[in-house]
């Protein structure tokens, strides 16, 4: 393998875009090269199409662009598809497998996001050497032009909305150690109503990176720190530190594969039921008999396997394609002991250019250990504007002193109807139709999952962002318990994921 990469005098990356002030001359010349890059690039459509099945030997392979930024294990592990003269019924390279390599080379190094950019030159030496035994054997040397990854990224912000304000830091350390580590922090703060005095806190270090090499196997080792003050039930703060270990397979989309997830996870937490200095906006300021129970400090322990498919089009409002993902957890080695697991299901469906159909399912059950109650921390919640509508967060399910105490089990089933806004076709801002199912309980009897579930129906508008959604909807429940706590008209939610 040859980095210096002989007779190769300039980059294959064309600058883009342009300065404001461009001449016409310049702009005269930029309509010429794009003439020219677009008969080049048809000319080698034909060429390839007309070599597709002529067999081909590697004669150098040069890597650009890389030069003291990775291992030489790592890069020749990623380069192994190329470096390999044979296909795998042990004949020669075709150019179209050949071709097939470079788009497999270049998926691995993205995969374990150690390069921004690649490009490839396949050039023919002026002097073809003669092979007896095949004369139609061409000769190729390999010219990969990489950019690495900036080693560091620094982002500080602040959020102010709905009466709260926060601020954060995000740190990236890429590329570590030249084989596509990486290492996160990640803060954030927040005060409530802008009294200086932290209602929220999250800390998290994350190291990752790809196992033995491999850039479809991950290890990544998590440790975390979160603070925040509940008020939909007894007021309380919570606390979380731990460390997490994981293993996952780190497949692409298109890929068309299941990704798998081992997890790891240790952790202390605690539920301080200190009386709040200000009144929450439900003031709920008496001290339930269960959290009273489980206040305090607790180790929890426990093994996590999951698995994911993502073929949706979109993360969020999606006209095709389907997710899915399925984890069970079992705690053993910690004071409270069950097993849980959980199922989410969606699937999009394009009902006309401008109408797509969206369903989405949601699970889970907990079942206790050895009689062991189930700890606050764990139990599940439901209602809220991004799970089912109409009702307050955390509105539904059980109840002691009308304050929500989570539960055991629950289903929640979301069927929604997206179409443009008139004259705004072309944006990520959608008309929103949709009708909410869900039930959340202590499973005591199978027979009463189907029994009593929460309904509700509305519209309103959504507004897809790479980062996140956003939803503001009119809502009206239609079926609800009598302790439920409901929210009927305007609510907004913003969220990466939702019903």
């Amino acid at each position: 393998m040859d980095r210096d990469g002989e007779g190769l005098a300039e980059s294959m990356f064309s600058p883009g875009g342009s300065g404001p002030a461009q001449t016409e001359a310049q702009k005269e010349a930029e309509k010429r090269q794009q003439i020219l890059d677009e008969y080049n690039m048809k000319a080698l459509s034909q060429v390839v199409n007309e070599n597709e099945l002529r067999p081909v030997n590697i004669l150098r392979l040069n890597v650009l662009g890389g030069e003291g930024k990775f291992r030489d294990s790592f890069l020749k592990r990623q380069l192994e598809p190329i470096c390999s003269q044979l296909d795998d019924g042990g004949q020669t390279l075709t150019v179209s497998k050949l071709l097939k390599r470079i788009d497999l080379v270049n998926m691995n190094l993205v995969k374990t996001d150690a390069i921004s950019n690649m490009g490839c030159q396949l050039a023919v030496p002026e002097r073809q050497p003669y092979n007896v035994f095949n004369p139609d054997l061409l000769n190729l040397v390999v010219n990969m032009q990489i950019v690495p990854v900036k080693k560091f990224f620094m982002k500080i912000g602040t959020n102010v909305g709905n009466g709260e304000g926060d601020g954060y830091v995000k740190l990236q350390w890429k590329n570590i150690f030249g084989g596509g580590e990486s290492l996160d922090l990640d803060t954030n703060i927040s005060s409530d109503e802008f009294r200086l005095k932290s209602s929220r806190s999250e800390y998290l270090i994350n190291y990752s990176c790809p196992l033995f090499n491999l850039p479809d196997y991950k290890f990544s080792s998590v440790f975390y720190h979160s603070s925040r003050s509940i008020d939909y039930t007894s007021f309380h703060n919570q606390a979380i530190e731990g460390l997490t270990l994981k293993l996952s397979t780190n497949r692409l989309p298109m890929e068309n594969k299941l990704n798998h997830e081992l997890s790891f996870e240790n952790l202390v937490r605690s539920v301080d039921l200190r009386s709040s200095p200000n009144a929450s906006y439900r003031n709920n300021s008496l001290i339930t008999d269960y959290f009273l129970f489980n206040s305090g400090h607790s180790f929890k322990s426990s093994i996590t396997y999951s698995i994911v498919r993502d073929c949706r089009s979109s993360r969020y409002i999606f006209d095709s394609g389907y997710y899915m993902r399925m984890s069970n957890e079992l705690s053993l080695f910690s004071q409270n002991k069950f097993v849980k697991t959980c199922f989410d299901y969606s699937k999009a469906h394009r009902l006309s250019k401008d109408m797509v159909f969206n369903l989405n399912l949601k699970t889970g059950l907990i079942h206790p250990l050895a009689n062991d109650l189930v700890h606050p921390m764990d139990k599940f919640q439901l209602g809220g504007a991004n799970d089912v509508k109409g009702w307050q967060v955390s509105g539904m399910g059980p109840k002691q002193m009308n304050m929500s105490v989570g539960g055991n089990y629950f289903h929640a089933l979301g069927l929604n109807l997206f179409t443009s806004v008139p004259y705004f076709t072309d944006s990520n801002f959608k008309l929103h139709f949709f009708s909410n199912v869900g039930k959340l309980t202590n499973l005591a009897n199978a027979g009463n999952i189907l029994r009593n579930n929460g309904v509700s129906a509305g519209f309103g508008l959504s507004y897809s962002h790479p980062m996140a959604a956003f939803e503001l909807n009119w809502v009206v429940p239609i079926s609800a318990n009598a302790n439920d706590g409901l929210r009927k008209g305007l609510q907004w939610g913003i969220g990466v994921s939702f019903l």
